[in-house]
Protein backbone atom coordinates (compact mmCIF):
# COMPACT_ATOMS: atom_id res chain seq x y z
CA UNK A 1 0.00 0.00 0.00
CA UNK A 2 1.28 3.13 -0.72
CA UNK A 3 -0.47 5.42 2.03
CA UNK A 4 0.62 8.59 0.50
CA UNK A 5 -1.34 7.77 -2.56
CA UNK A 6 -4.31 5.86 -1.17
CA UNK A 7 -3.55 3.00 -3.40
CA UNK A 8 -3.13 -0.74 -2.52
CA UNK A 9 -1.74 -3.12 -4.98
CA UNK A 10 -4.17 -5.34 -4.73
CA UNK A 11 -6.82 -7.17 -2.31
CA UNK A 12 -6.16 -8.71 1.20
CA UNK A 13 -6.68 -12.03 0.84
CA UNK A 14 -7.89 -13.55 4.37
CA UNK A 15 -8.48 -17.80 4.90
CA UNK A 16 -10.20 -18.82 8.41
CA UNK A 17 -11.82 -21.44 9.93
CA UNK A 18 -15.92 -21.54 9.37
CA UNK A 19 -16.01 -20.60 12.86
CA UNK A 20 -18.24 -17.51 13.75
CA UNK A 21 -15.80 -16.41 16.06
CA UNK A 22 -13.47 -15.73 12.84
CA UNK A 23 -15.83 -13.08 11.97
CA UNK A 24 -14.30 -10.66 14.26
CA UNK A 25 -10.90 -10.96 12.82
CA UNK A 26 -12.29 -10.77 9.44
CA UNK A 27 -14.47 -7.55 10.62
CA UNK A 28 -11.21 -5.87 12.05
CA UNK A 29 -9.05 -6.34 8.94
CA UNK A 30 -12.04 -4.73 6.54
CA UNK A 31 -12.47 -1.64 9.01
CA UNK A 32 -8.23 -1.07 9.07
CA UNK A 33 -8.73 -1.01 5.50
CA UNK A 34 -12.23 0.89 4.91
CA UNK A 35 -10.02 3.42 7.63
CA UNK A 36 -7.82 4.04 5.04
CA UNK A 37 -9.94 5.55 2.68
CA UNK A 38 -12.53 8.74 2.59
CA UNK A 39 -14.98 6.43 4.86
CA UNK A 40 -15.83 8.02 8.20
CA UNK A 41 -16.83 6.02 11.24
CA UNK A 42 -20.37 5.61 10.77
CA UNK A 43 -19.15 4.33 7.01
CA UNK A 44 -16.91 2.19 8.98
CA UNK A 45 -19.57 0.60 11.08
CA UNK A 46 -21.55 -0.82 8.25
CA UNK A 47 -18.54 -2.42 6.47
CA UNK A 48 -18.03 -4.17 9.99
CA UNK A 49 -21.94 -5.21 9.84
CA UNK A 50 -21.74 -5.88 6.05
CA UNK A 51 -18.62 -8.32 6.86
CA UNK A 52 -20.64 -10.02 9.64
CA UNK A 53 -23.77 -10.96 7.49
CA UNK A 54 -20.85 -12.14 4.87
CA UNK A 55 -19.58 -13.97 7.32
CA UNK A 56 -22.74 -15.87 8.76
CA UNK A 57 -24.28 -16.57 5.74
CA UNK A 58 -21.00 -18.32 4.84
CA UNK A 59 -20.93 -20.06 7.96
CA UNK A 60 -24.53 -21.11 8.07
CA UNK A 61 -24.96 -22.10 4.59
CA UNK A 62 -21.66 -23.35 3.78
CA UNK A 63 -19.92 -26.78 4.10
CA UNK A 64 -16.39 -26.61 3.96
CA UNK A 65 -13.78 -26.58 7.17
CA UNK A 66 -12.79 -22.43 6.32
CA UNK A 67 -13.88 -19.51 4.77
CA UNK A 68 -11.66 -17.30 1.51
CA UNK A 69 -12.89 -13.70 2.18
CA UNK A 70 -10.92 -11.36 -0.60
CA UNK A 71 -11.46 -7.40 0.66
CA UNK A 72 -10.68 -5.32 -2.35
CA UNK A 73 -10.24 -1.61 -2.15
CA UNK A 74 -10.68 1.66 -3.76
CA UNK A 75 -10.88 5.39 -3.13
CA UNK A 76 -14.98 5.34 -1.31
CA UNK A 77 -15.09 1.56 -1.72
CA UNK A 78 -14.61 -1.98 -0.01
CA UNK A 79 -15.83 -4.89 -1.77
CA UNK A 80 -16.11 -8.28 0.21
CA UNK A 81 -15.93 -11.36 -2.07
CA UNK A 82 -16.06 -14.81 0.58
CA UNK A 83 -16.55 -18.31 -0.62
CA UNK A 84 -16.32 -21.27 0.95
CA UNK A 85 -17.47 -25.31 -0.31
CA UNK A 86 -21.29 -25.69 -0.35
CA UNK A 87 -22.25 -29.58 -1.22
CA UNK A 88 -26.29 -28.34 -1.08
CA UNK A 89 -27.55 -24.87 -0.91
CA UNK A 90 -31.01 -23.80 -0.15
CA UNK A 91 -31.33 -20.37 -1.83
CA UNK A 92 -34.79 -19.85 -0.38
CA UNK A 93 -33.38 -20.27 3.32
CA UNK A 94 -35.19 -17.65 5.91
CA UNK A 95 -32.15 -17.15 7.41
CA UNK A 96 -29.98 -16.26 4.05
CA UNK A 97 -33.40 -13.88 3.09
CA UNK A 98 -32.31 -12.01 6.54
CA UNK A 99 -28.85 -11.55 5.45
CA UNK A 100 -29.85 -10.71 1.89
CA UNK A 101 -32.23 -7.92 3.34
CA UNK A 102 -29.40 -6.45 5.63
CA UNK A 103 -27.45 -6.84 2.51
CA UNK A 104 -29.27 -4.57 0.61
CA UNK A 105 -30.38 -1.78 2.98
CA UNK A 106 -26.46 -1.38 3.35
CA UNK A 107 -24.32 -2.47 0.63
CA UNK A 108 -24.28 -0.46 -2.84
CA UNK A 109 -24.21 -4.23 -4.59
CA UNK A 110 -24.60 -7.36 -3.61
CA UNK A 111 -25.49 -11.11 -4.64
CA UNK A 112 -25.02 -14.74 -3.62
CA UNK A 113 -23.75 -17.33 -6.10
CA UNK A 114 -23.37 -21.06 -6.09
CA UNK A 115 -21.39 -22.60 -8.73
CA UNK A 116 -19.56 -25.94 -8.60
CA UNK A 117 -20.10 -26.97 -4.94
CA UNK A 118 -18.95 -23.40 -3.74
CA UNK A 119 -21.13 -20.72 -2.55
CA UNK A 120 -20.03 -16.94 -3.29
CA UNK A 121 -21.16 -13.71 -1.53
CA UNK A 122 -20.15 -10.27 -2.78
CA UNK A 123 -21.05 -7.21 -1.62
CA UNK A 124 -19.45 -4.14 -2.22
CA UNK A 125 -19.79 -1.34 0.21
CA UNK A 126 -19.77 2.31 -1.26
CA UNK A 127 -19.19 5.30 1.05
CA UNK A 128 -22.68 7.13 2.39
CA UNK A 129 -24.66 4.48 0.03
CA UNK A 130 -26.29 3.35 3.67
CA UNK A 131 -27.60 7.17 4.40
CA UNK A 132 -28.78 7.54 0.97
CA UNK A 133 -31.45 4.44 1.32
Amino acid sequence: MNAAAGVLSGPVVVQVPADPAMARLVRLAASSLAAMTAMDVDDIEDVKIVVSEVMAALIEHGDGPDITIKLELAPDRLTISGYTAARRFAADSEELALSATVLAALAAEHRVEHVDAQLLIIAAYQAGHAADA
